[in-house]
């Protein structure tokens, strides 16, 4: 069931494209005038001329007597019986109202005529000489020939030559293409031009595309799809210059040959390039037999239109695309087995442009063998494939256009959370850098500063005292009788000891010392130009300090039965006698275990001068 809707949607695409294409043949169709008296076309009619041939170069009649016949694409010819010339007449009656006035007969395809004559009044000669000669000059672009109308009855002869083929002069075709009409002077004016100008705005556009689509292939690295769509654009563009109404021959003068066979070089690109695009985007279906055939065929083609001339590479050209004609309908047999077995495989309007040229190939080969009368659409049909291209790039474009300004927004908005949550991870990781740095420098117990900051310090002091020639004040104290302490409180009990006597400590030191923990009991004091007496008052004052504190220490062997503190103290005035800090360290540790060798509870206090 779902293949079968699939099927239906591309069907109805594919109706649509043929609607716009009846419309672009309404665009380039001849406007029909209903009211006779105001009518201003006259189509003269591919039937009912009376065919004359000539006997000599010097158009005289022959005794055969001249025949009714028809001049369609493929009978307006030199016949056996004619050496060089041959002379199509035909009466036809024109409206009153266009009697006396200048009027313009419009050729769509002046290829072998030779001269064009009204009512036996020469209009104009196509060659000068009496016969054909490789001096006479060709051309196969649009005629347009004034005249002024003297009578309602006009007879109208055109005479043919054979264009230098005669020893193909057999059934030699030269194809009209389009009826001959009789217009008003200016009408005839407007219609010749109206059909350049639609050719060359659609072949521009086109083209313009075409190197748009190519550019855009090539830069973004889009799939071959593209490439195929730009460069069959470009090569349509430039082979509608070459075909009717001849667009080149506005800008360049060039041999009707040349010109013929340049058109038939870009028609066999034009097929070469379709069938590698079906042999690419069908690579999985397509025969390679059939796709080694097609491109033998093109390049036998191709050669035949270089090397022989028109009237022989032209039916070669004819019984090629007869057999092409059948790739034309494998391509339509791989598009619906691929909707019926494998639709998601390829998008539609793949499969959908792929058949709109297939249809504009089948028209114009069925318009070419005049099975059909209407007009060329190859290049109305590639506009309208255009139209749906862009329409579908530009719904593409902007769609994605849209995701990512969606995804810009998004990411803008993220962008916004994730600086406010960067800004906050910042402020976090700063304080918690700052917390591990203080951790890394603080005691846990007590607060003060570690031994690993303390050896530092230690050392930046001494340093500053050596470089600055300060003076250098160190204290080192314990807790007296601080095991038996924990041995009697407990060692939780003991740990609120240290911490408050850090506390007292602090309190009585000034701002610029450094407090810290040697280790268990023990601490250290560092005092930075500092006088001696100064050192030893500090000394003392926190000494006393912890003995009024009055902390209950039943533990202890003697009297007084509370918490006391032993220090010792040193002051250098001349720091650069020591190797280093450590020299003064060991000489603050010696005065401390002096003063608990003279009873605890005490300072030992020295300085060196």
């Amino acid at each position: 069931m779902g293949m079968d809707v699939g099927l239906g949607q591309w069907l109805k695409k594919f109706a649509l494209s043929i609607i716009l294409i009846l419309c672009c043949q309404i665009v380039f169709a001849k406007p029909q005038i209903a009211n006779l008296d105001e009518q201003v076309q006259v189509e003269i009619g591919d039937y009912g001329w009376l065919y004359q041939p000539t006997t000599s170069a010097l158009y005289e009649k022959s005794s055969i007597q001249p025949t009714l016949t028809n001049i369609t694409a493929f009978s307006l010819a030199i016949q056996p019986h004619s050496k060089y010339f041959s002379t199509y007449s035909k009466k036809i009656a024109i409206p009153e109202n266009l009697v006396g006035k200048w009027l313009s007969i419009f050729i769509p395809y002046q290829n072998s005529i030779s001269k064009v004559s009204i009512n036996g009044t020469p209009l104009v000669r196509v060659i000068q000489n009496d016969k054909p000669t490789a001096e006479n000059e060709y051309s196969i672009s649009p005629r347009l020939i004034f005249f002024q109308a003297d009578d309602k009855i006009l007879n109208i002869e055109i005479e043919l030559i054979d264009n230098l083929n005669t020893k193909y002069e057999q059934n030699v075709s030269y194809d009209l293409g389009q009826s001959i009409v009789i217009l008003k002077a200016k009408d005839g004016y407007q219609k010749q031009y109206r059909d350049f100008l639609i050719r060359t705005l659609l072949a521009g556009g086109i083209l313009i595309f075409g190197i748009f689509t190519t550019l855009f292939a090539y830069y973004l690295n889009r799939q071959t799809y593209y490439y195929f769509i730009g460069i069959l654009s470009i090569v349509v563009a430039l082979r509608s210059s070459f075909a009717t109404p001849y667009i080149y021959t506005l800008v360049y003068d060039i041999d009707w040959q040349f010109a013929v066979r340049i058109e038939f070089i870009l028609c066999v690109l034009m097929a070469a390039i379709f069938i590698n695009y079906l042999k690419d985007l069908y690579a999985k279906y397509f025969s390679k037999k059939i796709y080694i055939l097609a491109v033998v065929l093109l390049m036998m083609l191709m050669l035949v239109i270089i090397f022989t001339p028109p009237v022989i590479f032209q039916r070669v050209f004819l019984y090629v695309i007869s057999i092409l004609f059948l790739m034309t309908l494998y391509s339509f047999y791989i598009g619906i087995k691929i909707l019926r077995e494998d639709r998601n495989a390829y998008p539609v309007s793949y499969l959908w442009g792929i058949c709109v040229v297939d249809f504009a190939f089948l028209h114009d080969f069925f318009l070419y063998y005049q099975v059909i009368r209407t007009i060329d659409i190859t290049l109305a049909l590639v506009a309208v494939y255009i139209l749906y291209v862009v329409f579908t790039m530009s719904i593409l474009f902007a769609r994605q256009v849209g995701n990512i300004e969606r995804l810009n927004k998004n990411l803008a908005e993220a962008n916004t959370h994730l600086d406010e949550k960067v800004e906050q991870r910042t402020e976090q990781l700063i304080q918690l850098n700052q917390r591990l740095e203080r951790q890394s420098k603080i005691d846990a117990l007590t607060g003060v500063y570690n031994r690993g900051y303390l050896n530092k310090k230690l050392e930046e002091q001494y340093i500053q005292a050596v470089v600055q020639t300060e003076k250098m004040s160190l204290m080192m104290l314990d807790i007296d009788f601080f095991k038996k302490y924990n041995d009697y409180y407990g060692h939780l009990q003991g740990d609120e000891l240290i911490k408050t006597i850090a506390q007292a400590i602090i309190k009585n030191i000034p701002d610029t010392a450094f407090l810290g923990r040697y280790g268990g009991e023990e601490f250290v004091v560092i005092l930075n130009n500092t006088h001696a007496e100064e050192c030893r008052q500090i000394a003392q004052r926190i000494c006393w300090q912890v003995e009024n504190l009055a902390l209950e220490h039943l533990g202890r062997p003697n009297d007084p039965q509370i918490v006391t503190i032993s220090l010792g103290a040193v002051s250098i005035y001349n720091v650069k006698r020591y190797q280093n800090v450590f020299e003064i360290l060991q000489l603050a540790d010696t005065l401390l275990y002096q003063a608990k060798a003279n009873g605890r509870n005490q300072i030992s206090f020295w300085k060196d001068i």
